[in-house]
């Protein structure tokens, strides 16, 4: 948010207490020295929540959860979704599935405070269709045109796209649910969305990784990469270019930023499948951590970024160097300068090999530069865009990793 990390909600477990803590405080710091943190807000109690839904009404603010969707479009904080173990609606430690929340919420950045969004009816809907996305957790998204898009999630069925107008916050079906097949990537869970919004060429979102169900019923990580174009509400799946590319994974996080070309000179290039892209500045999606392995946990610590061509039909990965430590659930952000990933879990079989890091939650802050790695981001097979346009003609818009433009 305008050069600010933001961290809100999440979960830890207390080894110490054995007892799971929910937090829903808000806070940002600003990416660059000395990297203070600021509250932006105290959240709720999930004791006061629990008073609240046990009396028919929403808390004041979003109680502590993990596995929701988030995004940040100029001074607001969209909040959907998410999980607390039911502690929120029957007062009890002990985590119990099932308690997926449906709730939309807006944080208001300059007033510092949150409010409980109720969605429009979207008289377009078919007679009895489901009017949002349900309840879910575990899901992901993302933030393109002024609009939030929601996809994946635990449940069966959560394979859908989901599109809410930011403007008149009115909910559509915008890809239905499907198997898994050449024409779409089935349900995902623990994935990643990259937002492709640029003021030409394709717009919508590329998925990478996360867990899915195989042809023959089991589950399995996925290094596959998709994009979704929002105009057609259409599924392809990415070429990818060259052997160089990550392993599969869920858990992980996910960055985005543009990099200006160092040796650009502002006339067109051309890019992978013959198409012009005029510019400076070239999409950066960036993923990092995560498990390698399902069931269990393998900890990962490589960092990769990729690029797109103008046609949005190819992707290049470029391995980047690997975090301090491995981690999944981590956090990411970006800017032109630096990514920063903060908090996550570690493997318990890492542990013992990581002295600086004594907990299984993380509460640091890393950073790796981009600016010494901008040549290797910026390649020719790369779509470019005007540097300046980015900021006169797409909203400050970003969505689940905090990216800046």
């Amino acid at each position: 948010y305008y050069g600010q990390l933001v961290v809100s909600h999440g979960y830890f477990f207390d080894r110490e207490s054995g007892m799971a803590t929910w937090m829903s405080d808000t806070w940002s710091m600003k990416m660059q020295s000395p990297y203070k943190w600021q509250k932006l807000s105290p959240g709720v109690s999930q004791d006061d929540a629990h008073t609240a839904y046990n009396a028919g009404r929403v808390p004041a603010a979003p109680c502590g959860r993990f596995g929701h969707g988030d995004a940040v479009v100029n001074d607001t904080l969209y909040l959907f979704g998410g999980h607390d173990g039911g502690m929120s609606r029957h007062g009890k430690q002990n985590y119990e599935p099932g308690y997926d929340f449906d709730e939309l919420w807006a944080f208001d950045f300059l007033r510092r405070k949150w409010s409980h969004v109720v969605p429009g009816s979207n008289p377009a809907a078919p007679a009895g269709a489901p009017a949002t996305p349900g309840k879910r957790y575990l899901l992901a998204s993302t933030v393109v045109s002024n609009t939030l898009y929601v996809y994946g999630g635990l449940a069966e069925g959560q394979g859908d796209v989901w599109a809410l107008d930011l403007a008149t916050k009115v909910w559509r079906q915008a890809a239905p649910d499907a198997p898994r097949s050449a024409s779409h990537p089935g349900r995902r869970v623990g994935h990643s969305l990259t937002p492709v919004d640029h003021v030409t060429g394709p717009k919508g979102f590329v998925l990478y990784g996360g867990r899915h169900i195989d042809a023959g019923g089991a589950t399995a990580l996925s290094t596959e990469a998709w994009f979704f174009d929002v105009e057609a509400n259409t599924w392809r799946q990415l070429q990818v270019a060259g052997t160089d590319v990550p392993i599969p994974r869920k858990y992980h996080a996910e960055a985005h930023t543009y990099v200006r070309d160092p040796a650009a000179t502002n006339t067109k290039t051309k890019g992978s499948g013959g198409k012009a892209g005029a510019g400076d500045a070239v999409l950066v999606g960036i993923i990092t951590g995560g498990t390698t392995t399902t069931p269990g946990l393998t900890c990962a610590a490589d960092t990769w970024a990729f690029t797109l061509d103008c046609a949005a039909q190819k992707l290049t990965w470029h391995r980047l160097p690997d975090l301090p430590v491995a981690v999944y659930d981590t956090r990411a952000a970006a800017d032109s300068n630096a990514i920063y990933a903060f908090g996550g879990h570690l493997c318990s079989a890492g542990k013992a090999d990581t002295p600086d890091y004594p907990y299984y939650y993380l509460n640091q802050v890393m950073r790796l530069e981009l600016a010494p790695l901008a040549g290797s981001l910026t390649p020719a097979t790369a779509c470019r865009v005007d540097s300046k346009s980015l900021l006169s003609a797409v909203p400050h818009a970003h969505g689940g990793s905090k990216a800046e433009l």
